[in-house]
């Protein structure tokens, strides 16, 4: 396949498990009705130290990575839509992606910030064009739409099917949209996604030594958002590695959120500056901030200068406790955020590793090879950037603003 014709790359995260995070944790701050706040002292035995690890760790639990248990049986698909043409705008490929985005929550295939190489993809060829005899006459384009799940990096597909769809409209762009629309999670589709997801969970236990050691690979070269990605993707029916990625996930993540901490201090100091008013983002990015990472320190001062300056709280406590939801919120954000990041970085080195490939070997016609460099090769900087696009307008959809 050449570069420019073959699909590109559209990754839509799917964040209901979010939603139901933040329900549930607006569910544990709600107070029973008269109920009178009214804390009483608290006699502390541990040190200094102590008390900081342990609130770190409470804080881990409670506002950390987001919890395994709310993913771990979502097998974790990339969404792909067709190459943008003068027919196919990316209008029409917004409304594809959002159309097998409701097909794969509905039949299970869930979850966002796993292994970017798993793919849900669609392929849409013409198959007949006219005009209508209505008056007024309309556009009319009749398409053939495949689909697949596939690994892009092994080239394993796991399951492929077509639909037919028609669309009419004013403009063949019009009638394109109206085709895409009409997409239909009928009973073939749910068979097909789910009989590929379980084939996908085989493939996982099939090759946990592969998968062990590419993950291992990614720890030694400190290279924790890949491995933190890879730790997360794994579902957990696919149980012996997912019990592997369970002992490790927590580890992997710690230190992925070390490397984070200093994008993490200056976000701070940017919500830092938006108001003379205590603003809850600083203290969410504050809270994530882990207490051994060489910026938490400087970080901590900042924040309780900050604090003492903001007009409506007197001290880090009472804006804790006044702005407590708005915090827990803006941490989803974060750390939805933060397993973007992890895909995008797995994004990335795939398609460094593909581009080797294609350099050092002669492809030949319909192998495995060909067909991964075909699809990877459209994973262009435009395409990373297309990811924090989707992300932002899906949180901003739930109200997950900050």
């Amino acid at each position: 396949m050449k570069k420019n014709s073959v699909l590109i790359i559209v990754i839509v995260l799917l964040l209901i498990d979010v939603v139901l995070v933040c329900f549930a944790c607006q569910e544990n701050n709600e107070k029973p009705a008269g109920t009178t706040y009214n804390p009483k002292p608290k006699n502390s035995v541990l040190s200094e130290e102590q008390r900081r690890e342990a609130i770190d760790k409470k804080r881990e639990a409670l506002h950390g990575r987001l919890a395994s248990d709310d993913y771990k049986n979502a097998v974790k698909l990339t969404i792909m839509v067709p190459k943008i043409t003068e027919e196919f705008t990316d209008q029409s490929a917004e409304l594809m992606a959002s159309r097998m985005l409701q097909i794969t929550a509905a039949n299970g295939v869930a979850g966002y910030g796993g292994d970017p190489s798993f793919v849900f993809a669609g392929v849409i060829s013409t198959m007949q064009k006219g005009i209508t005899n209505t008056i007024p006459k309309k556009n009319y384009t009749k398409y053939n739409i495949g689909f697949y799940v596939a690994n892009i990096l092994t080239g394993d597909v796991f399951g492929a099917i077509s639909q037919e769809i028609t669309g009419v409209g004013d403009s063949d762009e019009l009638a394109c949209m109206n085709a895409v629309q009409s997409i239909e999670n009928n009973d073939e589709m749910s068979s097909f996604i789910k009989e590929s997801s379980k084939k996908i969970i085989d493939w996982y236990e099939t090759n946990r030594a592969t998968i062990i050691t590419r993950i291992n690979k990614h720890i030694q070269l400190e290279e924790y958002a890949q491995a933190y990605a890879l730790l997360l993707s794994i579902p957990e029916s696919a149980t012996t590695c997912f019990a592997y990625a369970q002992k490790n996930i927590d580890d992997v993540y710690s230190k992925y959120r070390e490397l984070l901490s200093s994008d993490y201090y200056y976000a701070m100091l940017d919500a830092m500056s938006k108001g003379e008013l205590y603003n809850p983002v600083a203290g969410a990015y504050m809270r994530l901030i882990p207490h051994n990472s060489n910026i938490y320190t400087t970080a901590e001062k900042a924040f309780k200068d900050y604090v003492e300056h903001c007009k409506d709280v007197e001290d880090e406590k009472r804006a804790h406790e006044m702005y407590l939801d708005k915090e827990n919120l803006a941490i989803e954000r974060i750390n939805a955020e933060a397993n973007l990041k992890a895909s995008e970085a797995l994004i990335i080195q795939n398609q460094i590793e593909m581009e080797r490939l294609s350099q050092t070997q002669t492809l030949e016609y319909g192998s495995q090879d060909q067909f991964k460099m075909g699809v990877i090769n459209t994973i262009t900087d435009k395409a990373v950037s297309l990811v924090s696009f989707g992300v932002n307008r899906l949180l901003g959809f739930l109200g997950l603003f900050i």
